[in-house]
């Protein structure tokens, strides 16, 4: 249903909440970005993440740093102007070293503190804004430690936890505590929360009123989000793959999620590395980047593919790259998924 609204991506939200605000999120179709923090990983220079390292430098031998870059990169854009441009989802994915905790993908990005503050600092500003933080992936933080100011000794999923407490405060949305309470966009934000935050771990998360809960092809017992997915098939496949599942999510509860990433690592079999990729580009027979697999296979499909995983019950759809595509009038990606609402 095209919502016939003005488009403002900095406050659609707003602008939609007599149409939309009192639906259950289960209903919602929310727009995202995989991999959201990369925008930060340097262009040169980049640093193989710890936890990381022994996989990736079986890869990464005999590649060129910048032909690297070009598969790990996924957004061009800050966290800020994601927002702005009308992402309500982040896939947020960090690594903890012993030199402190980074976004990652594979290499190091920002520390995670200053991720926070931009994240937090935004919310702020945007109270009518509801913000979907989705902690995808955290390597290595359940063995690194860290000392706190006041000397006690936690593992990084603790401290963690704790930064974000203490940056997003009062933002951050209860989970609820009964699977069968509908959450709405209103009511988080009539009581002043604007961030609802998931963690992929669900033992730590039990053992937490902060995070809601998530996992990857299983529905979640209470409120959460649940990820579809399957990396080794190729794009067309992932789409079928995507189409054919969601039926089996068809009663979920009213806060529950149903998360499809459009556009990711289908640009090649994970099995083969990037190694292979490279050699397969040098040879003529592959794209040399994330960007260009983008461009060139999932850009002029893109409107087909809101519009089916909207009807086959997905809230959130997210991509790489989503800034990439202009449809016909001008409309962005964050808008074609806000207008399947």
């Amino acid at each position: 249903m095209n919502l016939q609204q003005k488009w403002d991506g900095e406050n659609w939200m707003r602008d939609y909440a007599p149409k939309i605000g009192d639906r259950p999120l289960s209903e919602l179709r929310i727009p995202g970005t995989h991999d959201a923090g990369t925008f930060s990983i340097p262009k040169q220079g980049a640093v193989i993440a710890t936890a990381q390292k022994d996989a990736g430098t079986a890869q990464f031998a005999g590649v060129p740093e910048d032909f690297i870059l070009g598969t790990q990169v996924t957004q061009n854009r800050t966290f800020t102007e994601q927002f702005d441009d009308g992402i309500r989802y982040i896939d947020f994915r960090l690594v903890c070293d012993p030199e402190g905790m980074f976004i990652v993908h594979t290499f190091r990005g920002m520390p995670i503190d200053e991720a926070l503050a931009e994240i937090g600092s935004w919310a702020d500003a945007h109270p009518h804004e509801v913000i979907f933080f989705d902690v995808q992936k955290n390597y290595g933080c359940d063995q690194q430690t860290y000392v706190s100011t006041d000397g006690r000794s936690r593992t990084g999923d603790v401290a963690f936890a704790e930064l974000v407490k203490e940056t997003f405060g009062s933002k951050l949305a209860p989970r609820p505590t009964s699977s069968a309470i509908a959450v709405t966009l209103n009511s988080l934000v009539s009581a002043g929360t604007n961030i609802v935050p998931f963690f992929i771990n669900q033992e730590v998360a039990r053992q937490s009123d902060l995070w809601w809960f998530r996992a990857c092809n299983a529905l979640p017992e209470d409120a959460g989000m649940t990820n579809i997915w399957n990396p080794y098939i190729t794009m067309p496949e992932m789409f079928q793959f995507l189409l054919a599942e969601a039926p089996k999510y068809d009663q979920r509860c009213p806060s529950e999620l149903l998360l499809g990433a459009i556009a990711t690592s289908p640009m090649f079999p994970k099995d083969t590395g990037i190694a292979k990729w490279y050699s397969d580009w040098k040879a003529g027979t592959q794209v040399g980047s994330l960007r260009e697999f983008i461009e060139t296979t999932v850009l002029p499909d893109m409107p087909t593919m809101v519009a089916e995983l909207s009807r086959a019950g997905y809230n959130v759809l997210s991509t790489d790259f989503y800034d990439l595509g202009k449809w016909p009038d001008g409309i962005s990606f964050a808008q074609l998924v806000v207008d399947q609402n």
